[in-house]
């Protein structure tokens, strides 16, 4: 079921599918709300495929209409894409056996909208809290074309972490095919240039969403000193097209810029091209870029998240700040002055394509998906994750994998360590030196997490003594739980441990977690010890809030949760959460509950030990506790129906009275060992407080940007530190 049968990606993606599907018994129906005389619905029909346009106008009648072909064929499942599409099919649907699942290609509820002028807010809300309704209890599955999207259905609808897949899009390499001078050659014969133009190339619609209005004042910039610099925007016309042309008008760039409108000959478009530039302001995943990478172009793009997840950058792509005319310029200069290396950027996307974003590789994890809707035995989500990564030449999305030579020999790690930082190597310097004083640090392969090796700039003196370190590029590191979940997946012990730029790991604890996970134990956590300033009242509310039935001393033994970023896992059982990882690494507290409800059993090793640094600003303190429980709240309440989420909303204010009565009950154990300042419980009351808020507003609004905000404060721990005691820290760290 789809809008139409247009001109758009949703709409050419499936006309690729279609063929294939034939290969694996399915028989497709194809259902299009509206008739369209550009695209490919004519293609299909002359090919001979069952399309079928329903006649009836209006949400009833098409309702009606789709329900009516849904009783007659009894498909076992009913697709649906794009919004209109999606209500009229998950209402459809209701009460039949046929199972919906919905295909999610964009980010249809950024807030970047809202500065279109052709956006209104009101339906706007409204469209949201439509689709959102719809999807969480009419569907039977969704899947998402990127990591982006999927956290934006999560973000903005509400859907499920569990209920959505992540299934990147791809294209048919033999209808792109290859480039050639030949080629290059030919294609700009027939578009009227020469060998002497350079050439930039825009695919996309004309809409406000595109940013193309960026690219024409970009080349304002240029063509005053590259005057043989031409702009080719192939796509049809949209909302933003008039203005478009009276812009191209008044900048002057009438020989400069060419509108081509809607084309079929987009592959050969691409091979006449020097670059590709896309400026999108929002996407879903970028297939465009993904052709643009076919036919070996470096891009230059806005960086914007789906982008990331689907080049690499630096290698591939040069990514700018969205919305800046001025740094699209500059960028695209830079290339122009360099064609070497824009070949080689070219060439790494070709590679890039190749190993994850083929059809065929596309379609694998398709039957892999259907066979998990429909067959009762079908696929786990581990079998799905692995579909995904064996046809991607074991490359996860937007990441990649550096070998960094180390002085012993080859061998086989017992256990990974993940570290992430969101710049350089010094910021996680501290924890690698006290990885370094490991008994089994021979054992060990370090995970690297880093926004690029270049800007990582790792110390290879300090790091010849694990057995294996690996560099994890991921060009902007979002959030703690996102990087772990990368590291997660590129690591290759059995055994997985979390690590942090403000955790220090004492001598033997990693011999203690590798000797404990020996036990069937699904994961170990370490002790906590408390290194901040021992009068600070708001580091000791912080700890005890965050790890207070963890705080040294306590014994060992079986627990219900465990230390968050500072446990160790069994890898296997995390890679069972398949596209789900990154969300329930936001709030590890719910794999905990997820693996006791599966039967498995969580340990506390008192032999592993860490030191843990903790806020000690009233501002730090207090944003964080909001940001945590906003998180908390909303991955807590994703499955939840309206009246139990608004239930789970007025309760939330007995929520610090329980925790506060935990919190009791280890203060006066703690008591009896050591030394604390007066005024910790009071103000452990004021964090649960703010934290019980920030749980509430997620449950009813859910995470917004909490998740991005947090990641400033989890990482570079020193500016939250009282600044009486800064600079004492920070000259013994270093």
């Amino acid at each position: 079921m789809i809008d139409s049968l247009g001109t758009g990606g949703a709409e050419r993606y499936l006309a690729e599918q279609l063929p294939q599907l034939g290969r694996f018994n399915i028989t497709p129906i194809v259902v299009s709300l509206r008739q369209r005389e550009e695209g490919v619905q004519a293609d299909l029909q002359r090919r001979g495929f069952d399309v079928r346009i329903l006649r009836a106008s209006g949400l009833i009648g098409r309702v009606a209409a789709l329900r009516a072909i849904i009783q007659a064929e009894q498909p076992d499942v009913v697709q649906t894409v794009l919004f209109h599409s999606d209500l009229v099919g998950r209402l459809a649907a209701v009460g039949l056996p046929a199972k919906v699942v919905s295909r999610l290609v964009n980010t249809d509820y950024d807030e970047a909208r809202l500065s279109d002028p052709n956006i209104k807010p009101l339906r706007f809300w409204l469209a949201r809290m439509i689709d959102g309704w719809t999807a969480r209890h009419l569907t039977h599955q969704v899947y998402a074309n990127s990591n982006a999207v999927k956290t934006a259905a999560m973000r903005d609808l509400n859907i499920p972490f569990d209920k959505i897949t992540v299934i990147e899009e791809s294209r048919n390499a033999a209808r792109l095919g290859h480039p050639s001078p030949q080629r290059r050659k030919l294609a700009r014969s027939r578009l009227g240039l020469g060998e002497h133009h350079e050439v930039l190339v825009n695919i996309g619609r004309q809409d406000y969403q595109k940013g193309q209005r960026y690219l024409l004042e970009a080349m304002a910039r240029l063509v005053s000193v590259r005057p043989q610099l031409v702009l080719l925007i192939a796509g049809r016309s949209g909302d933003v097209s008039e203005e478009l042309a009276h812009l191209r008008n008044r900048l002057g760039l009438e020989e400069q810029v060419q509108f081509l409108g809607h084309r079929e000959d987009v592959p050969d478009i691409l091979a006449a091209a020097d670059l590709f530039v896309f400026p999108s302001l929002y996407e879903g995943l970028p297939g465009a870029v993904l052709e643009a990478m076919a036919l070996g172009l470096p891009v230059v793009s806005s960086d914007i998240e789906p982008v990331r997840e689907t080049v690499e950058v630096g290698r591939s792509a040069v990514l700018v700040t969205p919305a800046s005319s001025e740094e699209l310029a500059l960028a695209i200069e830079q290339l122009l002055e360099d064609p070497g290396t824009a070949q080689t950027l070219g060439r790494r996307g070709r590679d890039i394509f190749d190993a994850r974003f083929t059809l065929e590789q596309g379609m694998a994890r398709i039957r892999a998906f259907y066979q998990k809707v429909v067959l009762p035995n079908g696929p786990t989500p581990l079998e799905v994750e692995r579909a995904r990564t064996e046809h991607s030449g074991g490359m996860a999305a937007g990441v990649i994998d550096i070998e960094l030579p180390t002085a012993t020999k080859p061998c086989r790690p017992l256990m990974s360590v993940i570290l992430a930082t969101p710049d350089c190597y010094e910021t996680i310097r501290k924890t690698i030196r006290h990885l370094r004083t490991q008994t089994v640090k021979h054992q060990l392969e370090l995970i690297i997490v880093a926004p690029s090796v270049d800007r990582l700039a790792p110390d290879e003196s300090e790091l010849r003594e694990f057995c294996r370190v690996r560099v994890v590029e991921v060009g902007k590191v979002m959030s703690i739980g996102s990087a772990n979940a990368k590291g997660v997946r590129h690591a290759r012990a059995p055994i997985v441990a979390l690590a942090e730029d403000h955790a220090f790991p004492a001598p033997g604890w990693a011999e203690a977690l590798i000797a404990a996970h020996r036990h069937p134990w699904a994961a170990v956590g370490a002790v906590i010890r408390h290194p901040n300033d021992p009068k600070n009242v708001i580091a000791w509310a912080d700890v005890l809030i965050g790890f207070g039935e963890y705080l040294a001393p306590v014994a060992s033994g079986v627990v219900q949760r465990l230390p968050g970023n500072n446990s160790s896992y069994k890898r296997d059982l995390l890679l069972e959460y398949g596209s789900d990882l990154e969300t329930l690494m936001e709030a590890e507290s719910l794999i905990h509950t997820d693996l006791g409800e599966k039967g498995h059993q969580l340990y506390l090793e008192s032999g592993a030990q860490v030191s843990h640094l903790n806020f000690e600003r009233m501002s730090s303190f207090l944003c964080i506790k909001y940001l945590s429980g906003r998180i908390f709240g909303a991955a807590r309440a994703r499955g939840y129906s309206l009246p139990y989420r608004l239930l789970f909303a007025c309760g939330t204010p007995l929520i610090p009275f329980v925790r506060y009565g935990r919190l009791r009950k280890r203060w006066e154990v703690l008591r009896q060992t050591r030394r604390l300042p007066w005024g910790v419980m009071p103000m452990a009351w004021c964090g649960l407080l703010v934290s019980a808020t920030g749980e509430m507003i997620g449950c009813c609004m859910g995470a917004g940007q909490a998740v991005e905000k947090r990641a400033k404060f989890e990482f570079h721990r020193v500016p939250h530190l009282a600044k009486v005691y800064q600079s004492k820290r920070t000259t013994v760290s270093a």
